[in-house]
């Protein structure tokens, strides 16, 4: 016999042993582990939601950003700029009237 031969009998024998489909119900403790898991969900997400309203959080801005997030020319907190759009100026040489 050959290895397909051999696992198709197999399977037809597992088919035939199987319960009566009439015989099967889901019974008490499946309903009792789905309550079960239920209320733990309702647990821990009031537990959660407990432990987010202790936060105390306070966001502040970048200091840094990246060239793509400032506006072209704007200054920095340093008093630098990072260049108009086409990245030819600083705030030293526009100071002392020199043109880029």
């Amino acid at each position: 016999m050959t290895p397909v031969q051999i696992s198709l009998t197999l399977l037809a024998r597992a088919q035939d042993t199987g319960p009566d489909p009439s015989e099967v119900r889901p019974g008490w403790i499946a309903l009792g582990l789905m309550v079960l898991l239920g209320v733990a969900t309702f647990l821990l997400w009031m537990n959660m939601r407990k432990q987010i309203r202790k936060i105390d959080f306070v966001e502040e801005p970048d200091a840094e950003q990246s060239p793509d997030d400032t506006d072209a020319g704007q200054a920095g907190p340093d008093g630098s700029t990072t260049g108009t759009a086409d990245g030819s100026t600083d705030q030293a040489s526009s100071a002392n009237g020199e043109k880029p």
